[in-house]
């Protein structure tokens, strides 16, 4: 008998190794999920000026690439409020009155009173849009932000229970300043986003930033909300479920970031192994 079996075991385990590997999956994960966004700020950069500091956090939620900034791609006209005196009447603009994350429901996190700090707030996403974006201006500069985009919340069918990625800084594109309190210089035609490095140029004032982080941005979940608004809380152990299910090991996680899911799953792989199995011995 077992034999016949060692045959079926083998064709498991080669499935198990040339199975692809499963693609995104859209978010079907049920209700709204709260979550806690903790920035906890690092000023890497050598000293700017006396008063520097950040604006206040702001951030949205999207479903798809259509963040708040993109490397690669110019910001929209009416960003360069924030993006050059961290102005937020942009974000007003087009709000609603919806409560759940969205791009049309911003949300705002108290002041980092220090370049060194942290703030916290909360936000409520929802299955129609699990990407986060969020960003802060460094103050005073020409154009230059810190943040994060498209941080997605949802694995699947299930909300993550935690998601923590860092923070670097950016040029908008829209001034061309080299110093923290270089004059206003707009850039014409605009560039598009990009990262800051260590600048070769000595006149620029990251000629000597040593390419680190500028901190963390955690998501952290609450519960899950029904229909009805009614919030399923969850235990403060992370990954651990109501029902007391473990979380799996972290999943999708990119460079600079960290996921942990509130799910486990059995895989295809070994679902087919027990199958086999049971067949041999009926």
């Amino acid at each position: 008998m077992f034999a016949n079996l060692l045959p079926l075991l083998v064709i498991a385990s080669i499935a198990s190794n040339v199975l692809p590997a499963r693609a995104a999956e859209a978010c079907t994960a049920f209700g709204a999920a709260s979550y806690t966004i903790t920035y906890t700020a690092v000023w890497a950069n050598p000293p700017s000026v006396n008063g520097s500091r950040y604006s206040q956090l702001v951030g949205m939620c999207d479903s798809d690439s259509s963040s708040l900034f993109t490397v690669g791609k110019k910001v929209k006209p009416r960003m360069k409020m924030f993006f050059e005196n961290g102005s937020q009447v942009v974000f007003y603009i087009n709000a609603t009155s919806l409560e759940t994350c969205s791009p049309s429901y911003p949300f705002f996190l108290p002041d980092i009173e220090m370049a060194n700090g942290t703030t916290k707030g909360y936000l409520n996403a929802t299955k129609a849009f699990p990407l986060v974006s969020a960003l802060a201006m460094l103050a005073p500069s020409p154009d230059w932000f810190v943040g994060v985009n498209n941080v997605n919340l949802c694995n699947g069918s299930h909300w993550l229970a935690k998601v923590t990625t860092n923070v670097y800084p950016y040029d908008a594109g829209t001034d061309s300043g080299k110093q923290w309190t270089s004059s206003d210089e707009a850039t014409v035609p605009q560039d598009p986003v990009t990262r800051l490095y260590t600048s070769a140029d000595p006149d620029h004032a990251f000629r000597n930033y040593s390419n680190a982080t500028w901190g963390t941005v955690t998501f952290k979940l609450v519960g899950t909300m029904s229909v009805n608004g009614t919030l399923d809380v969850f235990p403060t152990k992370a990954g651990t479920t109501k029902a007391g299910t473990t979380s799996a090991a972290p999943t999708n996680a990119g460079k600079g970031s960290s996921q942990t899911s509130v799910h486990t799953h059995l895989s295809v792989p070994l679902v087919l192994c027990l199958v086999f199995v049971v067949s041999a011995f009926v």
